[in-house]
């Protein structure tokens, strides 16, 4: 008996054979995160003095393991709570501060090498204090007179433009900072109702690119003005998170729906201590970070960090407190 031959056969096993040996297994280090966060440190005795910051150090975090790089040191008088800024088209870190505790507002820009540049702002009535990197805009933006402003960082001194003014217009406190979603460009923060009395309402504020005033998603009624606090967007599920002090029931870990401004507790916690903490977002391990002390009148500090869900994935303890985190 004869075998007949199929040429057509023998091609087709040959390029798959072909496929299966062009297919590699991911690559690990195009899979790893970056796992180094932003912020900086402050001399122990000033820590705990009671008044504003003197001797600090920037510090990249190694969130791996908690430990933290100096950078670089800088003299300022900062403003804690305050959530500060890493810009990746220069590789800077930014922070607010004072270089006198009368003197006027100044943008501190740390460069890679720990070199620190103190620039002048030009004079503001009032500014929230937070940064915020808007990864789509490719620009660092925050709060001035009322108004969502952008900085542009010179040589010496910062620029300012009103971008877009605020529908409710109020003190907007840094520890409730303001955020950006840097795939649209969509920034977001908090804004309260002046008129005296309890409860106060708080609105959920959003500028889109080109907006002039900014638009309401969303409101709720609380006992304080800043209830909402440390505010980041995530990335990764398009959600936005913050804490909430829940007066003496410890901080709620919050979930905020940008697209409607539905706001849900997701946990409540009993780890932050309310004088002393700092959070971010860690973009790419999809991780709540959240810098806090240890106890009152501990010099040491803890790092935890959340999954989404809110359960503590890792705790480190640290020799100091980190604050001004940024991603």
């Amino acid at each position: 008996m004869k075998f007949r031959t199929y040429p057509f056969l023998a091609i087709v096993l040959l390029l798959l054979a072909l496929q299966s040996a062009c297919k590699k297994k991911p690559s690990i280090a195009a899979s790893t995160c970056k796992t180094q966060l932003h912020g900086y440190t402050v001399s122990f005795d000033s820590l705990y003095s009671g008044g504003p910051l003197r001797g600090c150090s920037h510090i990249v975090i190694n969130t791996t393991n908690g430990r933290a790089g100096i950078k670089g040191a800088f003299n300022g008088y900062m403003t804690i709570f305050s959530p500060s800024a890493f810009n990746p088209s220069d590789n800077c870190y930014y922070v607010f501060g004072r270089v006198d505790n009368s003197g006027p507002l100044c943008l501190y820009k740390i460069n890679e090498d720990g070199t620190t540049t103190v620039l002048q702002m030009p004079p503001v009535n009032s500014c929230s204090g937070s940064l915020v990197y808007n990864g789509a805009t490719k620009a660092l933006y925050t709060i001035i007179n009322g108004s969502i402003a952008k900085i542009t960082p010179g040589t010496s001194s910062v620029s300012v433009q009103s971008v877009a003014k605020a529908t409710h217009l109020s003190s907007i406190s840094g520890e409730s900072g303001i955020t950006a979603d840097s795939t649209t460009g969509n920034m977001y923060y908090l804004t309260y109702d002046e008129t005296p009395g309890f409860p106060y309402t708080t609105y959920i504020e959003r500028c889109r690119p080109g907006d002039t005033v900014t638009s309401v998603i969303g409101s709720y009624s609380s006992m304080d003005h800043n209830p909402i606090q440390q505010l980041h967007f995530n990335t990764n599920d398009k959600m936005m998170y913050g804490l909430e002090d829940d007066f003496g029931s410890g901080y709620n870990f919050l979930k905020i729906d940008p697209s409607s401004g539905a706001i849900s507790t997701i946990v409540n916690m009993h780890i932050i201590y309310p004088n002393w903490y700092s959070a971010t977002i860690d973009q790419c391990a999809n991780r709540y970070i959240i810098s806090t002390v240890s106890s009152v009148n501990s010099y040491a500090g803890i790092l935890y960090q959340l999954s989404m869900e809110g359960k503590p994935l890792q705790i480190d303890t640290t020799a100091t407190f980190y604050t001004g985190l940024a991603d």
